[in-house]
């Protein structure tokens, strides 16, 4: 047989990130309390990568700023997703 397996934008990886919230500034490294993705699937990787970076958008957490929280989710094939959950500091 003579068959062939093309995979063609196989990017697969998913995830739910947490709600937005207000946060204290004490609570924004705590990921008990601000959350972290949930049902994160990939048909490529049983346990994909889960990395977050944090973006200021205004203001500094003594302000009254916000950030956003970017969750990235990469599999073995380098294939990544990336979705977003915002934080104001109250």
């Amino acid at each position: 047989s003579n068959a062939t397996d093309y995979r063609i934008g196989y990017d697969c990886t998913n995830f739910y990130v947490p709600a937005d919230m207000v946060v204290d500034c004490g609570q924004l490294t705590d990921l008990n309390f601000t959350g972290r993705p949930t049902l994160v699937m990939d048909n490529c990787t049983a346990s994909p990568t889960v990395n977050y970076e944090d973006v200021f958008t205004a203001g500094s957490c003594a302000s009254g700023g916000a950030i956003q929280r970017i969750w990235r989710v990469q599999d073995e094939a380098g294939n990544t997703t990336e979705k977003i959950q915002s934080h104001q500091f109250g």
